[in-house]
């Protein structure tokens, strides 16, 4: 009984953290969890981990750096997709609590409170935001996009899909 204990103490002194992802890799993360140890998780080009987190690892943030993660997943979306709903690069928000003793802390990261780790994140632990509220990644086909883009109807053979502006981040 004293061993669960301290395992649940010691769970609790574990910061949550957050990272962002597209949602074409939810179905992915939901069975076989986060695995960062090719192409940096498939969010991001090797090039970009090597110029924004500590050995080019994957890395996790602070809920006030949420936003700036989501923007960057915009910019890279918009670049490489002219449709972001059918190539399902939407950003998502995800959180687990880390590991003291497999994360460790980014120092070059521009962004307090950031981690990277080599080690895959179990599924079990992860959370995923709906824009409404918090779910298990298994249940991630729940989530209804619209939450987060609009449909813009520009000119004929013109329409597009955008993230919306009051896109909503967890608080």
């Amino acid at each position: 009984m004293e061993f669960k204990f301290k395992q649940f103490v010691e769970s609790m002194s574990n910061p949550v953290v957050y990272h962002v992802t597209y949602y074409k890799n939810l179905d992915l993360i939901s069975d076989e969890g986060l695995d960062f140890t090719e192409y940096g998780g498939a969010n991001f080009l090797k090039p970009f981990l090597q110029r924004n987190s500590q050995l080019g690892n994957f890395f996790t943030t602070n809920i006030n750096q949420i936003g700036n993660w989501v923007e960057t997943l915009e910019y890279q979306a918009n670049d490489i997709s002219d449709n972001i709903y059918e190539d399902g690069l939407i950003p998502i928000v995800l959180k687990f609590k880390i590991n003291r003793n497999t994360h460790q802390p980014d120092q070059h990261s521009e962004y307090p409170d950031s981690y990277y780790t080599q080690t895959i994140i179990q599924p079990q632990g992860i959370q995923c935001w709906t824009g409404v509220n918090w779910i298990p990644i298994s249940s991630w086909i729940r989530i209804n996009t619209g939450n987060f883009i609009d449909y813009v109807d520009g000119y004929p053979g013109e329409e597009y899909y955008q993230l919306r502006a009051d896109y909503p981040l967890p608080k």
